[in-house]
């Protein structure tokens, strides 16, 4: 249970971008080995080829969704690749915007 705790710590404190790129990893290799992951399913769960083949399937679509959300900018904190800098949202009046240089009228990443 120790080291569970510690590899979710390892986890949380990784930027979102990275654990991102990590779970594509892992689509990749169920990509890779789609065929023979399905056949074995269908062993072990008694069920018919295409059944085990969507069920892996499946998997690789969690991985992709996974992945484009880890890009995605939600709430008021926005992933970035440094552990180091975090973004975050801050609506500006429209006012400011317009006062502003062009340089400074816009956050880069």
């Amino acid at each position: 249970m120790d080291k569970i705790e510690e590899a979710k710590g390892l986890w949380r404190n990784t930027p979102a971008p990275a654990r991102g790129e990590i779970v594509r990893q892992i689509g990749e290799a169920l990509r890779a080995k789609k065929d023979p992951l399905g056949r074995l399913i269908t062993l072990e769960m008694g069920k018919i080829v295409p059944e085990g083949l969507g069920e892996v399937q499946e998997y690789i679509d969690v991985c992709d969704l996974a992945v484009g959300l880890s890009r995605q900018i939600n709430g008021k904190v926005i992933p970035s690749e440094s552990k180091l800098l975090q973004h975050f949202r801050q609506p500006t009046p429209p006012f400011l915007n317009m006062s502003l240089p062009p340089s400074l009228s816009f956050r880069l990443s």
